[in-house]
């Protein structure tokens, strides 16, 4: 029987498995590499998107608890917390998530936390961090706010590469009401005489705030009950003692010098610094400058109106004709240096 031999070459077959195997290893190797380049991007992306969001909402709540820290120390009043929280909870004009969402005390995406402390009792310029509190038993005394505002913002792009969806974003500022002893600028020079049937431990002025006093700027006569200010009217012993200051008794306590006398009244200029408590020396002479200084100054009032610091804010406007008693809580933020009295000035 004869038999026929069959010869398989294989050597072909074999070499073509060999290049699909590797073909098939590079193109799963370009599908590992395209997926991490794409997390990648997003990452990237991101980054630049959300992060920058983040940052944006971080300026934001920063701008809304400054300016509630601010307005709320303003309000502080020694009585109640409802005029600080209320000036807090009221700033909507400083938004959050590209300025179109307000922020809110509870509900939605934003809390806002206000506390109250009470100031160091060797240092009362600063609060003392043991007192704060968001319900006070009594606002007698507390002069310091701390506003913390925090927002939820969502996260579009970075969960993709599996971070958390939302971001919590938080921001805090202090604020209070500090009182001054030095003054090396911004008084008025002309000081009005202090109310010593008035004067109290908490009110040693004796005056009140928004109230028109009488400056001391003596005409050389003898002035009656209706040359006075609305104020100073009705008091007898304050008409008598104003009538008691010689003419050239001024009242005026900085550099009388004509060359400088127009800064100290219209700028603020203070070439002698006041410290309280202490006293001040009152200048002599006619210092005639001062009265066309004086109107200078009135001049730039552009409110005639207000009487109080609200009212001021309401109005948005600036006023200067009035000698205002600073708002204060237990101790005087602006208090009116003691000094002779002397008789008051007609404009």
């Amino acid at each position: 029987m004869s038999k026929t031999a069959v010869v398989v070459d294989v050597r072909s077959n074999a070499g073509q498995d060999s290049s699909m195997r590797k073909e098939n290893r590079r193109k799963g190797f370009t599908l590992v590499l395209t997926g991490a380049c794409i997390v990648s991007l997003f990452g990237m992306l991101g980054l630049s998107v959300d992060l920058g969001r983040v940052y944006i909402t971080k300026s934001e709540t920063q701008s809304f608890a400054d300016t509630g820290a601010l307005a709320g120390a303003l309000a502080l009043n020694g009585t109640s917390f409802v005029s600080a929280r209320d000036a807090v909870t009221g700033n909507n004009k400083n938004q959050w998530n590209m300025g179109t969402a307000m922020f809110t005390e509870s509900g939605g995406n934003t809390t806002i936390t206000i506390e109250f402390a009470l100031p160091q009792a060797a240092n009362l310029s600063q609060p003392d961090s043991s007192t704060w509190s968001t319900e006070p038993p009594t606002a007698a005394g507390y002069t310091f706010i701390r506003v913390t505002a925090s927002a939820i913002l969502p996260l579009y792009i970075l969960p993709v590469v599996g971070t958390s969806r939302t971001q919590l974003v938080k921001a805090v500022a202090t604020a209070g009401q500090t009182p001054l002893f030095n003054f090396g600028s911004g008084l008025l020079p002309l000081s009005p005489v202090y109310h010593a049937s008035a004067a109290t431990t908490s009110n040693p002025a004796g005056m009140t705030v928004g109230g028109w006093y009488t400056l001391r700027y003596p005409g050389g006569a003898t002035f009656k009950n209706s040359d006075l200010c609305n104020d100073d009217r009705g008091d007898a012993a304050f008409l008598a003692l104003a009538n008691l200051q010689p003419s050239s008794e001024r009242g005026f306590y900085q550099n009388p010098s004509a060359s400088v006398a127009d800064q100290e009244i219209i700028d603020g200029l203070m070439q002698y610094p006041v410290v309280f408590p202490g006293t001040i020396s009152m200048s002599g002479g006619a210092m005639n400058t001062a009265q066309n200084a004086l109107n200078q100054r009135i001049d730039f009032d552009t409110d005639h109106v207000s009487n109080t610091y609200d009212q001021y804010q309401t109005t948005k406007l600036m006023a200067f004709a009035s000698v205002m008693v600073s708002a204060w809580s237990g101790r005087p933020r602006m208090p009116a240096p003691r000094a002779r009295p002397a008789a008051p000035v007609r404009l």
